[in-house]
């Protein structure tokens, strides 16, 4: 993006951010720029990302570290297993909670990115000096995202290119929105939307996840105690009451069977573990946006989200008065989903062939049948732009309803059920026990 710039400032002008970049050895050819300044950069501005120094290793960081692995082993030594056994739940939950820690600290950068950006073209700032300037808030990967998307944007690559070839530098539906700002000229509005619509969201999302990560530990954490008795505790109680010749209560005689039979049908078991695991550790990334819900099967649930992101990127190609046929050419080209970017390629060819592109989006699933007359009205009276944000946020907003409702009458019934099991593995192992108690006594 270039503009028209005013003279460089003298030395005494120059801000306290460009004197340390200075200082950090910048190359004298190359000009900084600092976002709010009065002073604009000329045509040969390259922004230039400050190197942080990383912190070295001391020697109270290694001291607490022995002494961390000092306590660990002796708690081990003197509780034994039972140390184990809680270290490894306690890492399993710290390692759940930090992922939706840390998946909620990267839906925050990106949408402050977002912001910046969305800032800075309205404003008619360079986005590669703005996003420079914003670069010090990130550390580790973060950071050399920021700086490979400084790099891109440095080297004349447009700003939706420039997330393509930065991956996870902002999420695949702002890269979407990008693309149709791009084809509209109106990129402004075009990421204000994208990021609006996810921070509006992100709180509700991030509570279903929460109470489905639960759920699904919880189940993790049963199956693993119920696998641990079927598999070591069985075997011994079952020769223990055959030695003794006493019979079996019917619900215990019912658990050993059902143990029984998992153990034949073990593969099976394993693969349903396997993919209890794979959920639950995909949940909060995916409701954060980053793998956008792109799992097969899964992804089908959340057809109402794709229906907003197309009635929304589509509402830009009305307002600034663009052919539908372009906008729905460049969601075909980009969205970021397989099987939605294949019914919007039969959409498109559908309406260069002369049929209404409502009709179409209809026919092909991607809106309902009432979304298509509320679009046909719309179109009639001349609101068609707002009527489109207005459905795209309906939809997002009654499918995160139902969602929420969902996991809010299941999860009670999930709770019982565990209590259930629970209740019944107690009457299943203590009944026995007092049985075989009251012959001894009698003998």
């Amino acid at each position: 993006m270039t503009t028209e710039f005013a003279e460089h400032p003298s030395s005494e002008e120059v801000s306290p951010v460009v004197q340390t970049w200075e200082a950090a050895e910048v190359s004298p050819v190359q000009e900084t720029w600092e976002p709010g300044s009065d002073h604009e950069p000329g045509p040969e501005v390259t922004a230039v990302v400050p190197k942080s120094p990383a912190e070295p290793w001391r020697l109270q960081h290694l001291m607490m570290l022995v002494a961390g692995v000092a306590v660990f082993l002796w708690l081990v030594v003197t509780l034994g297993g039972l140390v184990v056994a809680g270290g490894f739940v306690l890492l399993f939950a710290s390692a759940i909670g930090a992922g939706f820690i840390w998946a909620r600290l990267r839906v925050t950068r990106q949408d402050s990115l977002v912001w910046i950006l969305a800032i800075a073209t309205e404003r008619g700032i360079p986005l590669a000096p703005a996003v420079a300037a914003f670069a010090d808030q990130y550390r580790g990967k973060a950071r050399r995202r920021v700086v490979q998307l400084v790099d891109q944007l440095n080297a004349g690559t447009s700003l939706p290119e420039a997330f393509e070839q930065t991956p996870r530098a902002v999420s695949r539906d702002v890269t979407l929105m990008a693309w149709i700002g791009q084809v509209t000229g109106l990129m402004s509005k075009a990421l204000r939307l994208a990021g609006s619509a996810r921070s509006a969201s992100l709180s509700l999302w991030m509570s279903i996840a929460s109470r489905v990560a639960y759920v699904l530990g919880l189940l993790l954490a049963m199956q693993t105690i119920v696998g641990f008795i079927f598999y070591f505790i069985i075997p011994k109680f079952e020769a223990i009451f055959r030695d003794f010749g006493i019979s079996l209560p019917e619900v215990t005689v019912f658990v050993i069977q059902v143990a029984h039979l998992m153990m034949v049908y073990s593969p099976i078991s394993s693969l349903f573990v396997l993919g209890e695991i794979i959920c639950f550790f995909y949940v909060p990334f995916s409701f954060a946006g980053w793998m956008n819900y792109n799992l097969p099967i899964f992804d089908r649930m959340f057809t109402r989200r794709h229906t907003a992101l197309v009635l929304r990127a589509l509402s830009l190609v009305v307002e600034a008065n663009q052919p539908i046929a372009l906008g729905l050419a460049t969601l075909a080209e980009h969205y970021p989903t397989r099987w939605v970017r294949r019914r919007l390629v039969k959409v498109e060819r559908a309406v260069r062939q002369g049929a209404d592109w409502i009709d179409a989006l209809w026919r092909v699933g991607i809106i309902r049948s009432a979304d298509a007359e509320v679009l046909a009205s719309a179109a009639t009276v001349g609101n068609l732009a707002w009527a489109l944000r207005e459905l795209a946020e309906t939809s997002e907003r009654r499918q995160a309803i139902r969602i929420q409702a969902v996991v809010q009458t299941l999860f009670p019934v999930a709770v019982i059920l565990f209590g259930m099991v629970v209740a019944i593995m107690v009457i299943a192992y203590f009944v026995p026990l007092i049985k075989i108690i009251g012959e001894l006594t009698r003998t």
